[in-house]
């Protein structure tokens, strides 16, 4: 069930809305906008409904707070308002809201018109998923990494934690593409993703295609033991799975990946460019020592 919040001081008005939406969606009503941002830190609601006229803080001032947090930005917010005139719809509308409902409530108009935009919420979800997922290997693209790697390196220096990040190439993968053909070294790749992925275990932490036959996985919370650990298991879970040859999938192909590993308790004097750089010399490292491999930067 799509999430909806609705934020409403008037408590019949509250109410009302909450049992003509309940049937169909999962509804947090708040009676304030103090309440309203405890309750979004929690959740991530598909939908906000905003009362325009609350005490202590106004509907558009809690969209204008709404709306310069990254983490909501995109959430679509409707406004429940009785006034009608034209300056209170525009004014609205430049803050970012993407509809207006006048009180009183028409049940089929307000189911009408939220429908409308989970409708549009959905949409925008499926395009920005296939913009951020490598078609080949179905697993995130470099788009998606950069994202999270900016969003995970604020909250590391913040919060004071450590990050682990691992560039994985695979060994002499033109040779391969040379001896088999691309379409085989296409399900190389295809493997390749499917066992890196499947050895990190922790929900906040992904692996992505970061370009060619290279790889790159973020390890939020990371140390140099913990990020050692997981090299070591996906250099041998690679090492022991057998591509499916292409033109007969009962026999296999064997690849190796060498892998380049650095951890770091970010600081803002520190850059993401810089921590990359140095998980690719450890990759270079791995490479020279003679592949199939990680290589711990110190």
């Amino acid at each position: 069930m799509h999430k909806i919040c609705l934020v409403d001081d008037n408590m019949t008005n509250l109410t009302l809305a909450r049992d003509i939406l309940k049937t169909s969606y999962k509804v947090y009503p708040a009676p304030s906008a103090a309440k309203f941002f405890e309750i979004i830190e929690n959740i991530r609601p598909d939908l906000i409904l905003m009362d325009v006229d609350m005490p202590q803080m106004s509907g558009y001032e809690a969209v204008q707070i709404l709306k310069n947090d990254e983490r909501f930005a995109n959430i679509p917010v409707i406004f429940l308002t009785a006034k009608t005139d034209e300056e209170s719809e525009l004014k609205g509308f430049k803050l970012g809201a993407v509809d207006y409902i006048t009180k009183p409530f028409h049940q089929s108009i307000v189911k009408a018109r939220i429908a409308t935009h989970l409708t549009i919420v959905e949409q925008r979800r499926i395009i920005e998923k296939i913009s951020l997922t490598d078609p080949l290997t179905q697993i995130p693209n470099r788009r998606f990494f950069d994202s999270e790697m900016a969003k995970e390196w604020k909250r590391a220096i913040r919060d004071g934690l450590s990050i682990g990040l691992m560039m994985i190439d695979a060994d002499y993968f033109k040779k391969f593409n040379d001896e088999h053909g691309h379409q085989q070294g296409d399900a190389a790749l295809q493997t390749l993703a499917t066992v890196i992925s499947s050895s990190i275990k922790r929900g906040t932490d992904f692996a992505a295609r970061w370009g060619g036959e290279e790889f790159a996985v973020l390890l939020p919370n990371t140390g140099d033991d913990g990020i050692s650990k997981v090299a070591e298991n996906i250099r041998l879970n690679v090492e022991k799975t057998a591509v499916p040859c292409v033109d007969d999938p009962s026999q296999g192909l064997n690849i190796t990946v060498s892998l380049g590993c650095a951890s770091i308790k970010p600081s803002d004097a520190d850059s993401i460019e810089d921590f990359v750089k140095k998980a690719d010399s450890a990759l270079y490292t791995a490479k020279q020592k003679g592949r199939n491999r990680f290589y711990l930067f110190k």
